[in-house]
């Protein structure tokens, strides 16, 4: 729930997690788990 918070008050946080995503999947897998603890 907090990244997608972040994602919309932020509209370019979104397109740059997509390129992230595109450039280095690995980060992205490695973010989910650090969200559930600061949930």
């Amino acid at each position: 729930t907090v990244s997608r918070l972040a994602a919309s008050k932020v509209p370019g946080s979104s397109s740059l997690r997509k390129s992230l995503r595109v450039l280095d999947p690995a980060p992205v897998e490695l973010q989910p788990p650090v969200y559930s603890i600061n949930d």
